[in-house]
């Protein structure tokens, strides 16, 4: 997916801080945020993987009276150089990466300060920018290994001493209802399928390269159970092809345009394709240019990332 100057899809999710151990009581997104901003003033707000060839890293963290922003940055050694071609000729150049840089692209972050429900009060709902590669899991991970320095120490009933305790961070889609729901009071509106290829290139110096192949699937059948048939045999199809990821583009009852992505390692019955969860996703468009690397906040994206929180 190739990120436009003036727009961004935004994806509502729920922040869970699962307690570590088990018995250990809640931790609390109040209490954790003042170690982010510590971190990050001693510049240590920073998760490494891949034995440091991937890095993600808080490059800001701001309150306000409702909620939490945060503006990660991601810088990744080992993809692909970025390639530019001429409009006009067609002649295209490749952009190298010096020795200790990696590809760069941030990600806006928008948490609730309140828990969604007083019984869960470890579950928030937030709003993340959609920005490929940096995937749910890794922001998981990296907030995980931050709150890691929060300092937290529970004591069990039986206990004589403090024990050491942290959240465990699980970020996953705020689920809006189910493929099978929005196919009944909506409609498909298309099927994109993506196949990474290796060793393909379009010269002889191998300077142009394919890095993955994109294959668009229309049906005549929009709505309702041929619809979701017709999404089931596109799933079997695609995978016997050598497909890794589905993509369905559907219009809900109120014509709002909405996507979701199946990965396509395991097999799937048409009962566990119909029943499948969909996210709630958003599309904001932009007077102001985005970066794909922004140094700082951007905030008209971040407005839009908070009337959506509040939906």
């Amino acid at each position: 997916m190739l990120l436009g100057d003036n727009e961004r899809f935004i994806i509502k999710c729920d922040v869970d801080l699962d307690p570590y151990p088990k018995d250990a009581p809640s931790m609390l997104l109040r209490n954790c945020i003042p170690t982010l901003i510590d971190l990050k003033k001693k510049k240590e707000a920073f998760y490494e993987i891949n034995k440091g060839r991937s890095v993600i890293r808080l490059v800001d963290v701001k309150e306000t009276t409702n909620d939490y922003r945060l503006l990660f940055q991601y810088a990744n050694r080992d993809a692909s150089d970025p390639a530019f071609a001429n409009l006009k000729t067609g002649e295209s150049r490749i952009a190298k990466k010096d020795e200790d840089e990696g590809l760069g692209a941030t990600l806006h972050m928008v948490i609730d300060k309140h828990a969604k429900n007083d019984h869960f009060p470890n579950t928030y709902t937030a709003v993340i920018e959609e920005v490929p590669g940096i995937t749910r899991a890794l922001l998981s991970q990296a907030l995980t290994a931050f709150f890691k320095h929060c300092g937290f120490t529970f004591k069990k009933p039986d206990g004589k001493k403090d024990l050491v305790c942290r959240p465990i961070v699980n970020i996953d889609f705020h689920a809006s209802s189910t493929l099978e729901k929005t196919l009944s009071t909506g409609y498909l509106a298309g099927i994109t399928a993506v196949r990474k290829v290796k060793e393909d290139s379009l010269d002889d110096e191998g300077h142009i390269r394919i890095d993955e192949e994109i294959l668009k699937i229309s049906t005549k059948f929009k709505r309702g159970e041929a619809a979701l048939k017709a999404v089931k045999q596109a799933y079997d199809k695609l995978r016997g092809m050598g497909y890794g990821t589905m993509r369905i583009t559907y219009k809900d009852s109120n014509r709002r345009t909405g996507s979701d992505s199946f990965s396509l390692n395991t097999e799937r019955s048409l009962k566990e394709l119909a029943t499948a969860q969909l996210a709630q996703r958003d599309k904001a468009i932009l007077a102001t240019n985005i970066d794909v690397c922004q140094e700082e906040m951007h905030q008209e994206l971040l407005g839009k990332m908070v009337n959506f929180l509040l939906k």
